[in-house]
């Protein structure tokens, strides 16, 4: 009788993996969304230091909401670097004077809005889309980068005419949109009208712009009277360091900790860390990404 014996290493995930998402003493959750570091909130009960890697990602938890500054946070994705927040909508209204005088333009709620101020967060070009809704409008999306400063974009008029504009539809005729470019950061969203709605005021007096998360506004007539959406989802990426993998490492600042790979970011700032091949857990915490190594042993008879 022959005996085989086959020694088969595997990578099995342990359950440290689950604990190391925030560091010691800090704050875990707020309300049910766990606040995962980099992130932070406030300073540790443990040691008495920061719970964030950097100031950028200083979150507060105010009654069971995360903030990220005045943005609300809906969840922070570790693995893809990217963080789910609501933003406020961009618009500007007009509304008749007395007779005799002349059309007040008057911000709905703000005709600009600063969507990212700091260069460690971008809009995520692949999973969202910058709308304008109106009958006579357009808006800008700009970026200032650096001394760099570019813009996008989309228009729809009507011409006081209501009869090609479709529900469900974001085509150009009072609804429009456009992709997003990669890498627009430090954000502002800005809202205009066409001679002051002159055309089309009888029916629709507001313009509004805003960038939103792919499959979560859908456009309807009854939006040209009244948008019903004071802020909507939008996915922010995100990237530390704000230099690459390489002149981190030269400078003995890499953030990326135990079992873990540095990889450049690709909105040109920063980088991110992903947990190598057979390990999880977060790659910025440090303990690092986390797996249990353990030997099965098969014994087969001849």
């Amino acid at each position: 009788m022959k005996v085989l014996v086959t020694i088969i290493t595997l990578l099995a995930v342990g359950a440290a993996a689950k604990e190391n998402q925030t560091l010691d003493g800090c704050q875990m959750e707020c309300g049910d969304i766990p606040i995962l570091f980099p992130f932070g909130a406030g300073k540790s009960t443990t040691t008495g230091k920061k719970c964030f890697l950097e100031e950028t990602f200083r979150v507060t938890c105010v009654n069971g909401t995360l903030y990220s500054g005045k943005i609300q946070v809906l969840s922070i994705n570790i693995v893809e670097g990217q963080v789910d927040a609501m933003v406020s909508v961009a618009g500007v209204c007009v509304f008749s004077p007395p007779p005799g005088s002349q059309y007040i333009i008057k911000n709905s709620d703000a005709d600009s809005i600063v969507l990212t101020s700091d260069y460690s967060f971008s809009v995520s070009s692949k999973d969202n889309k910058f709308i304008t809704v109106c009958c006579d409008s357009y808006g800008y999306l700009n970026s200032f980068d650096d001394d760099t400063v570019y813009s996008t974009g989309c228009l729809t008029r009507c011409y006081g005419n209501t009869e090609k504009v479709v529900d469900g539809s974001c085509s150009g005729i009072g609804c429009c949109q456009v992709d997003i470019p990669p890498g627009m950061r430090n954000i502002s969203i800005k809202a205009f009208s066409f001679e002051n709605f002159n055309r089309s005021s009888w029916f629709n007096n507001c313009s509004y712009s805003f960038v939103v998360k792919n499959g979560n506004y859908t456009f309807s007539k009854s939006h040209l009277e009244n948008l019903p959406y004071k802020v909507v989802p939008v996915v922010i990426d995100w990237s530390v360091g704000g230099e690459t993998c390489e002149a981190s490492r030269n400078r003995g600042t890499n953030a990326c900790k135990g079992n873990s790979t540095c990889v450049n970011s690709d909105t040109g700032y920063g980088y991110r860390c992903k947990c190598d091949e057979g390990f999880q857990g977060n790659p910025y915490h440090p303990d690092g990404c986390t797996g249990n190594s353990s030997i099965i042993m098969k014994l087969l008879y001849a």
